[in-house]
């Protein structure tokens, strides 16, 4: 039967009691021995002996363990200890999330957390320090069977390791198990357009939805900017009397002033002004709005089509949730910009400045380039001949 008692020299209640291999055992309760704590320490050694009597039956599961724990520190503290399931933190978590971050970002943790925690099954109401690395890998892995890119598995580990470091700051859990070794990027390599095939795809873009997607596709041939960055473009962030154009900062690079080439300025002097700095561009396809990306790849896929441009598929979905790949999208003019810049003898710095696909280290040491450098780097162009 457990018991206390006091030490010489400590100030504390000691307790002694039969551990879980069945010797006898003496632990500091750590309680005052003063204070009328006498109850309160024999309750404590108690529950330790009745935990030990457990683990000796086999009987000590989880949930009772963190039941004894949280008794023994409202004994010492008043107030029980609180535990997170996985499923109660990434819910926290999520919920800071979307009031921190942009619409489009919030919708993609939410499906990671979700994906992560149905794969779970029942290990989603553990304790949230009781999550092993072999439940992240095991995701990781399953993902990537679903035909998922390594890209794309790559970025929904990065936010439940962010989740789980968010927990670490707190003290709610030692480590990182969503540390895992890198998995080496297996990439397809996109295709370029050719001048026949911009031509075509021109001249179909310009009579589809009052012109806009013409523009849209103008812009990407001469800017090279990514799609949802240059859906959403407004009057205000094209200088005509300058001859830029500002990209916003997008994936951890800085925002960029591109120079806009003579036949895409003459393009863009041909449309309707705006009262506004702040009005569209392009109106109908900024109205797709956050998440609307997905919907405008298929709409220039619709294009493609029409204007009979070829399109092989070069990596398969390997299942209900992967995504087929083909070797022409609208990132493939953000691929023609920088290919067709190479072909002119266009620099590789000046190519990474205009793209922005420099690290910040990158950026600091391309500093030096000049807006006259760029501006005749984007002069050495080629044109869209639309009557091919």
């Amino acid at each position: 039967m457990a018991s206390i008692f006091s030490q010489p020299r400590s100030p504390f209640w000691f307790a002694a009691f039969r551990g879980a291999d069945g010797s006898r055992e003496k632990r500091s309760t750590k309680i005052p021995a003063t204070g009328g704590n006498r109850a309160k320490a024999l309750r404590m050694a108690t529950d330790w002996e009745r935990a030990a009597e457990k683990a000796r039956a086999g009987r000590l599961i989880e949930e009772s363990a963190r039941s004894v724990i949280s008794e023994m520190v409202e004994y010492a503290t008043g107030r029980p200890l609180e535990f997170e399931t996985v499923t109660s933190w990434f819910k926290v978590w999520l919920e800071g999330k979307e009031k921190a971050k942009a619409g489009a970002t919030a919708a993609r943790y939410r499906q990671v957390c979700r994906d992560f925690l149905a794969h779970l099954g029942p290990r989603a109401n553990i304790n949230l320090a009781a999550l092993r690395v072999d439940d992240v890998e095991s995701f990781r892995t399953a993902e990537l069977r679903q035909g998922k890119s390594v890209g794309t598995v790559r970025v929904a580990i990065k936010a439940i390791g962010a989740a789980l470091n968010a927990a670490r700051r707190q003290g709610l859990v030692n480590g990182n198990v969503a540390a895992l070794e890198a998995i080496p990027e297996q990439r397809v390599a996109k295709h370029t357009f050719t001048p026949e095939q911009l031509s075509a795809l021109l001249r179909v873009a310009d009579s589809y939805r009052n012109g806009e997607w013409g523009t849209l596709v103008r812009l990407g041939y001469f800017v090279g900017g990514r799609l949802s960055s240059l859906a959403r473009l407004r009057w205000g962030q094209i200088d005509l009397a300058a001859g830029t154009l500002k990209l916003p900062a997008v994936k951890g690079q800085a925002a960029l002033d591109v120079p806009i080439a003579a036949e895409l300025a003459e393009h863009l002097q041909s449309l309707p002004s705006a009262d506004s700095d702040a009005a569209p561009l392009m109106p109908k396809l900024a109205a797709k709005g956050a998440g609307g990306e997905h919907g405008l790849s298929k709409t220039f896929g619709g294009l493609m089509d029409a204007a009979k441009i070829a399109n092989p598929i070069l990596r398969e979905a390997a299942g209900d949730k992967g995504r087929t790949v083909r070797a022409l999208g609208f990132h493939s003019l953000r691929h023609t910009f920088n290919s067709r810049l190479a072909n002119a003898g266009v620099s590789q710095e000046v190519r990474r400045k205009l793209t922005g696909h420099q690290s910040d280290a990158m950026n600091d040491r391309y500093t030096h380039l000049e807006a006259e450098t760029l501006r005749q780097a984007v002069a050495k162009l080629p044109g869209i001949d639309t009557k091919k």
